[in-house]
């Protein structure tokens, strides 16, 4: 890793897949990920660093080197924890009340 995110998205990679290391070219399905895997390494990112991402955005950037800039682009763009949760919880009752 070579920055602080690219370094927390490595641990949680390793945590999730029971690694000892993992490279920031790895892809994440080639070393035994899968969907429910996907799914955990989304919510720590949330819990860790507090940042929103949909899981496809792992699907999407299968490497740490690309899900830390996926990272570090909902961070620029305001999608962190709460407020993320906070505005699909107003969208889901907005869509209710319609």
């Amino acid at each position: 890793p070579r920055n602080p995110t690219e370094e927390a998205v490595a641990q949680i990679w390793a945590e999730v897949l029971k690694r000892d290391r993992v490279s920031v070219e790895d892809n994440f399905f080639d070393l035994g990920g899968h969907s429910l895997l996907a799914t955990q390494v989304i919510s720590r990112i949330r819990q860790t660093l507090n940042v929103e991402l949909a899981i496809g955005a792992l699907f999407e950037n299968p490497t740490i080197e690309g899900l830390s800039q996926a990272v570090v682009t909902a961070r620029a763009a305001g999608q962190t924890g709460s407020s993320g949760i906070m505005r699909v919880a107003r969208e889901a009752f907005r869509a209710q009340s319609s």
